[in-house]
């Protein structure tokens, strides 16, 4: 059994229990984590899978000293090992990054692999993104990589922003999906305006109004539900903080928690929200984590 100790220090390296976690589960996937970090080839190997990308230039530590020292400041996390690599394959034209997610074979365990563009090493991405900020974006998914919980984790990982305009809108888009619709839509409206230009045909500017109301369409359903999430999540953590009388545990606490009880302790006093924790902290790995190092 894991002692109380040992949960905590695992969970300042970044090691979370997710919410349907238990003991075992928790410390195989630790286990095979190491595995992976250690020797990801033979790890793929092992588990009979093709390999995401290319292994060959590892990020070395030094490298990201400054992820450690933002995720630390912000969610009381200091990860001692991370799989990261430099690596241009299979990333999307629009993607310097990529988190993916290696399902381990016959078990519900999933392991973490970061990648990272080449030119990274030497520049900023589009002259905007450095590599310290795309890495702590990148390491907050590979840390709650037990969590399935889509309606906060791009608020978290845009957190680590060091613009401001990026940490306030940057989560509007959950999936790399709502991405290629956005551009989609936008190409067609800028194709079918062009053709209206050359040809001045009234048919082809109809669909050029079509895609483009279709296009701030999407673009004010993705703001609405941000605003409605933001809502939710700011509530949560004031509550949080006037429970626990500080900030940085209050993020902590928030960074640990499901969609399902951020939205539920937005409506909820902070002696019920303390109540919960005293009620679950012996049925669940991940609430006893957060009793032990917040509450307790």
């Amino acid at each position: 059994m894991i002692s109380d100790a040992e949960l905590l220090r695992l969970n300042k390296e970044g090691f979370i229990p997710g919410p349907n976690e238990d003991e075992n589960i928790f410390l195989k996937r630790i286990e095979l984590s190491k595995k992976m970090i250690h020797d990801p080839k033979s790890f793929f190997e092992n588990q009979n899978q093709k390999k995401p990308f290319d292994f060959d230039n590892r990020i070395l530590k030094p490298r990201w000293n400054w992820t450690r020292a933002q995720l630390l400041s912000l969610f009381d996390i200091a990860p001692s090992d991370l799989a990261i690599f430099y690596s241009d394959q299979k990333l999307h034209f629009f993607q310097a990054a990529a988190t993916w997610i290696v399902d381990v074979t016959n078990s519900n365990i999933k392991i973490p692999v970061l990648q990272f563009r080449k030119k990274l090493r030497h520049k900023p991405y589009l002259f905007i993104y450095t590599l310290d900020e795309i890495l702590a974006h990148e390491a907050v998914h590979s840390i709650r990589v037990a969590f399935d919980e889509p309606k906060t984790e791009e608020i978290f990982s845009y957190m680590t922003a060091t613009n401001v305009f990026r940490k306030v809108f940057g989560p509007i888009i959950r999936k790399d999906t709502e991405v290629l619709i956005f551009f989609l839509l936008m190409g067609l409206y800028f194709c079918f305006q062009i053709l209206w230009l050359f040809s001045s045909f009234a048919f082809f500017s109809y669909f050029a109004f079509l895609f483009a109301i279709s296009t701030l369409v999407l673009l004010t359903l993705g703001l609405v539900r941000l605003f409605w999430v933001r809502r939710k999540f700011k509530k949560t953590f004031k509550r949080l903080f006037k429970l626990l009388k500080c900030k940085k545990k209050a993020r902590a606490v928030l960074f640990r928690l499901t969609d399902e009880e951020i939205f539920k302790f937005a409506k909820m006093k902070k002696e019920a929200i303390k109540d919960y924790f005293d009620e679950f902290k012996d049925k669940s790995l991940r609430l006893k984590l957060i009793y032990l190092g917040y509450f307790k």
